[in-house]
Order: C-alpha cells, then sequence, then structure tokens
C-alpha cells in the first residue's frame, strides 16, 4: 500500500478519535513507538499524520511533555455551519419552512455564542433542487467540520461527502429508514428524531372534547391514516373514511367541501395537517371557514390564512430553537452518536389572539 494512503487512513483514524471524543481534549496521545506499533504503521507515516493534525490544530506538541488533544477553545475550527437548501431559501420557501428555519437559526446561533463559536449558513444548490448540489460552495466545509442541518431528508446526497470528511453532524431527523446509514462505520452523528405529532394532535382533540374529528391535508399516507385510527380508537374518538379531506383546493371550494363534509359526517373539530397546506395561490378564505363559530381548529403550525379566521385556532409544533440549541450544544462536546427522542415538552401550544 503507498504511504500516502497509508497515511490518509491513519489520519482519518486519529481525526476521529479526536472529535469523536474518544481521544477527549487534554488527552496524551501514547508516545511515537508504540502508537506506530498500535497502529501498525511506520513512525514516519504516523509523523506525517501528526503532523497534518497539527495543522488542523487539533493537537499540540510540548516539548518534554508529549503530544495532547488541544481545547475546544484553542482549535481553529471553531465554526459550526449550518446548512440551507439554496442561498434565497426564506424567500423561495413557504412561511411555514422560513419561519421554521428561522427559528431553528435563532437556537442554533445563541448556542454557538455561547462558545464564542461562529455560525455560517451555507447553501447546499444553487435552485433549491435535490438534484442539483452545489459542490463548489460546500467546499468551504473542510474534514472535521460541525455541521447543522434541520430536515435531514433534502441533504441525503450531500452524507457521503461529510462522512468522508468525518464532519460531526447534528440535526433533526425526518426520515428514520436512513438512520442505519447514517450510524454506520461509527459516524459521529446526532438525531433528534421527532416525537409522535399524532399523538400529542389526538390528545389536544380529545382535550378539547372532539369526538369526530376532521384531518385536513394535501393528502394522507397509509400508514398516517392507519396511526390516525389506532390511536383515536384508544381515546374513543370516532374516525372513519370520512374523516379525511383533501386540501388542495380554492377557498371557496375549501369551504364547499367543508360544508358537505359536515352535512354528511357532522364532525366537531378540524385539524390543518403540518406545512404542506396551502390554499390554491394563497387565497384567502375572507375570514370565514363556514363553521360553526364555537368549532375548534387546530394546526400544526401557524399557517397565513388561519390566522384571519374569527374563530381562533389552537397552534401546537415543535420547538426548534431549543432543537436546535440542543443539536449545536451536541456538536461543540465530546458525546459520541446518539439519537434523541423528543416528547411532548418540545412542542409549543398556543392560541391565537
Amino acid at each position: 500500500m503507498r504511504t500516502a494512503v497509508i497515511k490518509e487512513r491513519i489520519l482519518g483514524e486519529l481525526r476521529e478519535r479526536i472529535l469523536s471524543g474518544s481521544y477527549p481534549m487534554g488527552y496524551r496521545l501514547p508516545v511515537e513507538p508504540q502508537l506506530a506499533r498500535h497502529l501498525n504503521v511506520s513512525r514516519d507515516c504516523l509523523r506525517a499524520a501528526l503532523d497534518t493534525l497539527r495543522e488542523e490544530n487539533l493537537i499540540e506538541r510540548i516539548p518534554r511533555r508529549g503530544t495532547f488533544v488541544k481545547s475546544l477553545s484553542e482549535k481553529q475550527n471553531v465554526n459550526v455551519y449550518y446548512l440551507l437548501p439554496c442561498p434565497d431559501f426564506m424567500l423561495k420557501s413557504g412561511p411555514i419552512a422560513a419561519q421554521t428555519h428561522m427559528e431553528a437559526m435563532s437556537g442554533a446561533l445563541k448556542a454557538a455564542g455561547t462558545h464564542e463559536m461562529r455560525l455560517i449558513p451555507v447553501p447546499a444548490s444553487k435552485t433549491n433542487e435535490k438534484k442539483n448540489i452545489d459542490l463548489e460552495r460546500l467546499k468551504v466545509i473542510t474534514p472535521g467540520s460541525r455541521v447543522f442541518i434541520i430536515g435531514i431528508s433534502w441533504y441525503w446526497k450531500i452524507f457521503p461527502l461529510l462522512r468522508d470528511m468525518k464532519c460531526r453532524v447534528a440535526g433533526t431527523l425526518t426520515v428514520p429508514i436512513f438512520l442505519p446509514e447514517c450510524q454506520r462505520n461509527g459516524w459521529q452523528t446526532y438525531f433528534h428524531a421527532g416525537y409522535d405529532f399524532l399523538e400529542i394532535l389526538i390528545q389536544k382533540l380529545h382535550g378539547l372534547g372532539s369526538r369526530r374529528p376532521l384531518f385536513v391535508s394535501h393528502a394522507h399516507s397509509e400508514d398516517e391514516q392507519e396511526r390516525i385510527f389506532a390511536l383515536t380508537d384508544e381515546k374513543g374518538i370516532k374516525i372513519d373514511e370520512e374523516s379525511f379531506m383533501r386540501s388542495n383546493c380554492s377557498s371557496d371550494e375549501l369551504r364547499a367541501k367543508l360544508a358537505a363534509h359536515h352535512k354528511k359526517s357532522a364532525f366537531d373539530a378540524i385539524f390543518f395537517n403540518f406545512a404542506d397546506f396551502q390554499l390554491r395561490e394563497r387565497e384567502s378564505l375572507n375570514h370565514d371557514l363556514g363553521m360553526p363559530q364555537n368549532m375548534p381548529i387546530i394546526a400544526g403550525g401557524k399557517f397565513p390564512f388561519l390566522s384571519e379566521l374569527r374563530q381562533k385556532p389552537h397552534y401546537f409544533h415543535m420547538d426548534n430553537m431549543q432543537i436546535a440549541s440542543d443539536a449545536v450544544e451536541w456538536l461543540v462536546s465530546n458525546k459520541k452518536a446518539e439519537i434523541i427522542m423528543s416528547g411532548p415538552s418540545f412542542f409549543r401550544a398556543e392560541q391565537s389572539s
């Protein structure tokens, strides 16, 4: 095996031990002959790898004392990179997605500031499309960097790059099937897997006295419907196929569909599902859904059209500021890979005034 290849292998292994916390801050590395034997490499190859780690400011050699892992405050790598889909994402995205990122960025900024670190937004593409990843822009992320991502599935094609560079990656996990791949080969990742949103929803509906709600969404997956059926059955809430309504329509069509459903099923509460609900061309409802004034309305986000209603909707959504803050705290720590399942405390509940 060529010397350069061996050096890169050893360099990657040592860097990972430092960044993962296996070699914690202040740890004294074994003397060179011992470490070379342990890694089964020549001392010249080991020295070359150690020289690179010193250049990266991960270790320091103190005369007559040895080689030590540097403390976080002494490392040059004091940036936390915050991946965004594209440079003008806040303008191109819908209001809910923009709000989510603004809250998360605020929490991440606050946490990074307490450690005297910088939060640097990095656009992952030029066009807000997963297939057009901007690899040139991503070169700002150097090996061993700390990277925060919200909405893991969007950036999945970037993960091999981050893994190969031994980056520490933290974020919200939106597609659990990705988890085994992320944890492979000891890659140091932290995922905040969302608490069962539907469970909190059903608890809220039950608490408001609803026994026959209507679920309004752009689409309902079979898994989602099965979960709703199971949870409502436990609470004594009655639902059937008529309890689900698609929302991809204009404001007039929405009112007509709601009236028809109400006449047919006599639902007693409405839940507008997630951030995918958008009236066609964002038309105004003119303050009226055409439903009884006392009917509870619940939403998983502050949709602009709901704020115009005469009824006062109940909102509840993930506390993105706290989730992002926790993720950055993990990034700057020496903790090993972990998955956090958020509980109800990570949801904010409020009613519009």
